[in-house]
Parts: structure tokens; sequence; C-alpha cells
């Protein structure tokens, strides 16, 4: 079989650190309550264009918006959603998007539907050997007849993995093994006018010590250069660089974002020419008054919004945009929209370009 690679990027975390990532709230006081539960596309794209700002903004041949448009127009420069991975000993085992017609599949028994609901991410080996979602959960009572390649593992009842993928990290049990959990804080606002906001509550997420093992886990995410010869290129390489110090997911000054180290390497994925679907690993815009949509046999829907803090506060066009773990019959490009407020002559653009990898033909099968 076919293999396809694809270029990553590793976030090193530390044990325990915490992120904030944002999400869409019913109004600004309550968005530090709520957080994704890992990094989207179009929080990552932000924080790289931010970055890239900072330094180069008045860059009279190489500003800013070429740099946006390395992204949005000439899709010089592609990325993913960044997702979990764990590791030990220098072995990885990297999480995937459960793809979105899992759930729906005609072989889960009926008492296992609630279980495979709750998964959100599958581990590359699940992906690679197309091991089906009726196959994830073991049986409680009884034999198993699963083939030994087949045998799989849930950590915090959102991650599947293989036995033989565990193994491989001389990991046995798992029942204190961690990923990652969500952690409120209450927070004193400094710079509050009046004693009623002083307070206020933040979610975030931490993530897990698995110091006893000897193993950690962080983030990595995809990228795609056309030409890893260009300045722009070697830039966002920079960049990457430049957030171990300034970090993401949410400000120093709140003890979120600390990244311990970046580093790249590269993913083996399975691939089959014959009917091929894919698996979005990005947030997608389709593109408006096109065809993009056609694309699509199983997708899940979210809403991104947001606000821009600088001299004034700017509240951002919410956006539906499609999940990360849709199926496809055909990759598509995607849109970057502009979100910024009605007669704001300032532009914001929400990232919405897709990122795919091939789908074992194992999970063909459309929703039921």
């Amino acid at each position: 079989m076919e293999k396809t690679k694809i270029d990553v990027y590793l976030l090193k975390c530390k044990p325990n650190a915490q992120f904030h990532f944002g999400t869409v709230a019913y109004d600004v006081n309550m968005a530090l309550n709520l957080t994704s539960e890992y990094l989207h596309s179009d929080t990552l794209f932000s924080a790289l264009i931010n970055e890239y700002d900072k330094v180069w903004r008045n860059d009279p041949k190489l500003d800013t918006n070429g740099f946006v448009k390395c992204f949005t127009d000439d899709r010089l420069l592609e990325i993913s959603s960044a997702l979990y991975y764990i590791e030990k000993n220098g072995k990885r085992i990297f999480f995937f998007p459960k793809p979105a017609n899992a759930s729906t599949f005609e072989k889960i028994k009926k008492d296992d539907r609630k279980s495979v609901k709750k998964i959100q991410f599958v581990s590359l080996s699940i992906l690679n050997e197309g091991i089906t979602p009726d196959k994830w959960i073991a049986p409680i009572e009884g034999k198993d007849t699963r083939a030994a390649n087949e045998k799989c593992v849930l950590i915090n009842k959102k991650f599947v993995c293989t036995e033989s993928e565990l193994e491989l990290l001389q990991i046995n049990k798992i029942d204190d093994l961690s990923i990652f959990e969500l952690n409120d804080e209450t927070k004193v606002n400094v710079h509050s006018l009046s004693k009623e906001d002083t307070l206020y509550n933040q979610t975030n997420i931490q993530i897990g010590d698995n110091s006893s093992k000897g193993a950690k886990v962080g983030f990595w995410f995809a990228f795609k250069a056309k030409d890893q010869n260009s300045v722009y290129y070697k830039r966002f390489h920079t960049i990457l660089k430049m957030l171990q110090s300034s970090g993401i997911g949410g400000q120093r000054s709140t003890g979120c974002g600390f990244i311990e180290g970046i580093e790249s390497t590269v993913i083996e994925l399975n691939s089959v020419s014959e009917n091929q679907k894919y698996i979005s690993l990005s947030l997608i815009s389709p593109s408006p008054n096109s065809s993009e949509l056609k694309a699509f046999d199983s997708f899940q829907v979210c809403f991104r919004g947001g606000r821009h803090t600088g001299k004034k506060d700017k509240i951002l066009k919410t956006l539906r945009m499609i999940k990360e773990g849709a199926v496809l019959s055909s990759t598509i490009v995607g849109d970057a929209p502009n979100i910024s407020p009605e007669g704001d002559n300032e532009i914001f653009l929400r990232y919405g370009k897709g990122f795919f990898a091939p789908l074992h033909p194992n999970f063909n099968q459309t929703e039921a």
C-alpha cells in the first residue's frame, strides 16, 4: 500500500501545562468559562499572523499582508489544527480527529454506541489499519473475538488506540494515563474598574502528567510548504520558535500557553488511489458560490467567533464552520472569509482552508 508522508511540527508541553483556546460564548464575559479541547487551525493561524506582525509589520517587501496571502490566496503555506500525541523514549502515538461518520456505523453494537460517540480522537494505527468503530470497544463480558492487531484501548474515554501502540511505548497499564483534563480556576482582574468584575472564572486545558510512566503529552500539527527555500517559509519556522517565549492559547500572565520546545518530524499514512476518501484535519469554511459542499460525505458543524482586543474591543462575526474529522470524496480548497464587524475598515480573516489526509477504505461507509 502506498504511503502518504505528512510533515508535522511537535509543540512539546510540560506536564500540567495549561492552555486556553477561545470558543464561542453567548457574551464576552462568558468566553473564559469555555475552551476548545485542542488548538483549531483558525486559532493557530491567528497566533502565527500576530507573531509575524510584531516583527515584520513594516517590512517594505515582505510585510504581514504578504504573509497572510501565503495562506489565503497563494496557498504557499498550509496548516492543520493541532491535535494530541503521547511520547516515550522517542516513540509516539499520534491522535487524529475521529471520522465524522464513525458513530453511525451499522456494525456497532447498541450498547457500544454511547461509548463510540464519546470518542473524539483516533490513533494513527486505527486509521492506517482501517480498524472500524465496531471494534473500538472491548466486549464487557464473554470472549474477545477480535484479531490481535485489532485490539483497541480507550484512554480517558475520548482517545482510542491499539494495544500494540501502547506496547511500543512500553505502557501496559492505562488506568492512570492522562492526555488532558479541563481545569477551572478563579482569577483576579487587576485592571477591573469595579469590584463586581474583579473575580472571574477561567476554564483551561491541563496537559496530563504521566511522569510516573516516563511519557509526555504534546500537540502536533501538519503543514505544507510549496517552496521551503522561500523567505516566508523560513520566517514561518522562526515564528514557531518565537511561540516558545510568547506562548499560545491564553495570556502568559494567566499561567497559560507555555511551550517547552518545537520539533519537526514526518507522519506516514496509508493511501489508496481507487475510490479514495479523505479526512479533514482542519476547520473548513467552504468557498461561497461553489460546489465544494458536494464533496462532503459526512461532517459536523461548529460555530467560531471572537473579539479583537485593541484600543477598543471589536466583536467579530460568528461563522459556521465544518469541524475536523469530516469525510470527503475529494479534497477542496476552502475559504478565509472576512469576519470584521459591519462598517469596519479593518480586515480580520477566519482561516478556513482545508487540510486533508487519506482515509482507509474501511471508513467509506456513509451515514446510516
